[in-house]
């Protein structure tokens, strides 16, 4: 559901390409003082742009995500995926991010025009924070005070429909994918991954696109990568499999291995666990 952390060169790619956009510059005004709150997870801007316009193409795929938001257990998933980025990211740290994408998602979903809330008024974001559900509400940061301020009530900075459809996130893709192709195909390989069965089993990986050209995964998940990660070295037999594969992923090797084990029990990722079997059996 929360997609990887943006690398430097692919935030300073995002920031150049949305920053004149309305989804982008709206998340950047209430965002970018929260950046200091989080030293250890690193959530950016660019991150949290991201991570909303995914969410929105979540619900243009499945309504469920919408729903959710009623309840806390989009919280407590959104805020696992965040704890997946890395390891010993305080809770208070967490919980904050947490709450600051939900409050960004929520003010878009219900500004949507056309979605959930047509009986919504879109002129203004000040009546947005009175249909938050109250678990939102609860989180500590002063967003949603934010939205009672005179100048946001004028609609000023009223929010179009822009995020909806999933739109926005295609072009995020795009953008990302650009960066990926310009990226020059020198690679080294570590002597675990570049045996012959190895070189095989990176083969499969790519015709299926789960890795790109510089054998870098394109799933949008640490927990898809982390199915990933134990089929291939599964397959190639490697034992040190986190080790390995999140020293040349260059994700931290305990939520690589935190992601992967919470996969297997999501019932949303059986037909990926359930593929990667197939392509990748057991010798």
């Amino acid at each position: 559901m929360v997609p990887r952390k943006l690398e430097t060169e692919q935030r300073r790619a995002i920031a150049e390409r949305f920053a004149n956009h309305p989804v982008y510059r709206i998340i950047h005004l209430f965002c970018k003082p929260f950046e200091a709150d989080f030293p250890t997870l690193q959530l950016k801007v660019d991150d949290i742009f991201q991570i909303v316009c995914s969410l929105m193409d979540d619900v243009k795929k499945d309504d469920r995500v919408f729903y959710e938001l009623r309840t806390p257990n989009l919280m407590e998933e959104i805020r696992n995926d965040l704890k997946d980025w890395q390891s010993n990211i305080p809770e208070e740290e967490l919980l904050e991010a947490t709450g600051v994408i939900l409050e960004m998602f929520a003010t878009f979903l219900l500004q949507s025009d056309g979605y959930f809330f047509r009986q919504i008024s879109n002129d203004s974001l000040g009546a947005i924070a009175n249909h938050y559900p109250d678990f939102i509400l609860k989180v500590e940061n002063p967003i949603t005070r934010k939205m009672y301020d005179h100048k946001l009530r004028t609609g000023k900075f009223g929010i179009c429909d822009y995020a909806a459809q999933g739109k926005v996130y295609e072009e995020i893709q795009f953008v990302l994918n650009s960066l990926v192709k310009k990226a020059p195909l020198v690679v080294q390989l570590p002597e675990e991954l570049n045996s012959l069965r190895a070189m095989k089993a990176w083969s499969i990986a790519r015709m299926n696109g789960w890795v790109d050209e510089n054998y870098q995964p394109t799933l949008r998940t640490n927990y898809e990568i982390g199915l990933l990660a134990e089929a291939m070295a599964r397959y190639i037999g490697i034992k040190q499999l986190w080790k390995v594969f999140g020293n040349f992923w260059n994700i931290d090797n305990g939520a690589l291995r935190s992601a992967n084990s919470k996969a297997k029990d999501t019932h949303k990722y059986y037909l990926l666990y359930e593929k990667l079997e197939k392509e990748f059996p057991v010798k």
